[in-house]
């Protein structure tokens, strides 16, 4: 009897595994994935976050859209984030790699904290960025090459940290850049 009963089971199991009209399907708007996609890029910057002496990260939860959280602006039509501004907080930790997954960025505004380790590659996959200021923080290494992919940067502020290493070339690539601040920094 347990036998029959397997039996039926993996053959009902088999049906619904093979039949597509048998599963249910499910849809998920596009751009709950893509907000979920900015919301988790942000999370990713929060946990890299080790000291947020005014706990102004306190709002970046699962509980709540990214578009509510406290710093973080949105494109009104689409839900995307297209500003962070991040500027004065006293935050100490290291930028997440993460924040290449915000495609819709525009402005990246990390100045005025107390950041360490390199600046992301990932940045280069930001196609909209138009400003990254990661000045006064303590970024060392070199500018990635991949910054350059960045062809709608106009403002790149990366003075006042311990970036070293040549200033690359393929900088004179970006044709949008209008202001460019490297002073401060190791022997270029």
């Amino acid at each position: 009897m347990a036998l029959a009963l397997r039996f039926r089971c993996v053959a009902v199991l088999v049906f619904l595994l093979s039949s597509p009209s048998a599963l249910p399907v499910v849809k998920v708007k596009a751009a709950a994935l893509d907000l979920f996609t900015d919301k988790e890029a942000l999370l990713s910057l929060k946990s890299q976050v080790t000291t947020d002496p005014s706990n102004t990260l306190f709002s970046w939860n699962n509980n709540s859209s990214p578009c509510n959280w406290t710093r973080v602006s949105c494109n009104q039509v689409n839900q995307r984030v297209v500003g962070l501004d991040l500027s004065g907080l006293r935050l100490t930790g290291s930028i997440s790699p993460n924040i290449g997954n915000l495609p819709f960025l525009r402005s990246l505004h990390l100045q005025g904290n107390q950041f360490t380790g390199l600046i992301p590659d990932q940045l280069g996959v930001l196609s909209r960025l138009s400003v990254l200021n990661i000045s006064f923080n303590s970024i060392n290494g070199p500018i990635p090459l991949n910054i350059t992919k960045c062809l709608n940067l106009q403002i790149l502020d990366l003075m006042q940290n311990e970036i070293s290493g040549a200033i690359p070339e393929e900088l004179s690539s970006l044709k949008s850049l209008e202001i460019l601040k490297l002073g401060g920094n190791k022997h270029f």
